[in-house]
């Protein structure tokens, strides 16, 4: 993947997918994994509206890139958070770990390749330092963003910035009529039903003449 985004030979295959659904099975399938170490992964998934256009299998990786490093640089004890939750015109995904944290001095650099946060005094993480180049331009991609917060020693939260499109978001339309129209809609509607029930009281008055006088002529006949 990342040397087809090096050519830039990249073609998102982007689908409308519910995101808290989408999150929610791939949080699943990791939960496993977080509890065999002994962690615990819990999730919010309040994102409303989440209609969301994306492609599924990369931003899937993103997903399991970002609880994968929440899971290396966790402490004895792994807690993962995952929140879903929309504010105005965008889409927020926060990955929330009680980890190490990273130093503030190192925050601008997290997202450059091959660039790995040392743990400890020791850079003992498996890797190359590609997850989070690579988090960077797929959301890049998605026109969407990744921003982290950190503390050391309190741990960090890596948060995804999908932006929702005017399709996804509700639109209520507010329509009142006015009461001088409403008035002259009701008067109209009982002047209609007055006139409809004297054109059916003429026809049926017709009717009843025309078969007297065919009776009349009748006997008039015999």
């Amino acid at each position: 993947q990342m040397e087809r985004l090096d050519r830039k030979k990249i073609k998102l295959d982007q689908t409308q997918v519910k995101l808290n659904d989408f999150l929610e099975e791939i949080l699943k399938s990791v939960t496993i994994q977080v509890e065999s170490k002994g962690g615990q992964i819990t999730w919010a998934l309040k994102a409303n509206p989440d209609n969301e256009s994306i492609d599924q299998l990369p931003i899937g990786d993103v997903v399991d890139n970002l609880i994968d490093n929440a899971i290396k640089y966790s402490n004895e004890r792994i807690e993962i958070f995952v929140n879903a939750y929309t504010i105005k015109d965008q889409l927020f995904v926060d990955i929330e770990d009680k980890g190490m944290g990273i130093p503030k001095e190192l925050l601008p650099r997290v997202f450059e390749r091959f660039y790995r946060v040392p743990k400890g005094n020791l850079h003992d993480v498996k890797g190359f330092g590609l997850g989070l180049s690579y988090v960077k331009e797929m959301m890049n991609l998605h026109k969407g963003d990744v921003t982290v917060v950190s503390r050391v020693g309190k741990g960090s939260t890596f948060t995804l910035v999908f932006p929702i499109t005017k399709s996804n978001a509700s639109i209520t339309i507010d329509f009142k009529i006015p009461t001088t129209l409403c008035s002259s809609l009701r008067a109209f509607s009982l002047f209609s039903s007055f006139f409809f029930f004297l054109a059916l009281h003429c026809t049926q008055t017709c009717f009843t003449i025309h078969l007297v006088c065919q009776v009349r002529n009748q006997e008039v006949i015999t």
